[in-house]
């Protein structure tokens, strides 16, 4: 979290037990494997924000005199298994990397 400091007493002292977690061989196995299979060249042209693209549309409907009405809200999906999912990312990868 960021916050804007105006005066000394407002400094936190840091935690004194920092938290690192147990990480097994194979959870930092796969991190290198997924790390790896998804290592390209960076093309910005390929992202684009779409969130100030929909802002703008609602706020040029707005001054077209258009009534904004607000989106339904989605539906909560299941969770899914991080490793499985992991998983499957990581051999998807491959077989792409395979085909070229």
């Amino acid at each position: 979290m960021v916050k804007t400091l105006f005066y000394e007493d407002e400094i936190a002292k840091m935690p004194k037990d920092i938290v690192h977690p147990k990480i097994s061989a194979a959870e930092l196995k796969m991190a290198k494997q997924l790390i790896e299979a998804m290592k390209e060249s960076f093309d910005p042209s390929l992202y684009h924000d779409s969130f100030q693209e929909k802002l703008k549309n609602v706020i040029e409907a707005k001054i077209h005199g258009q009534k904004i009405v607000s989106a339904t809200p989605m539906e909560k999906e299941s969770a899914i298994d991080l490793m499985e999912a992991l998983t499957q990312s990581l051999t998807a990868k491959k077989a792409e990397k395979r085909a070229h």
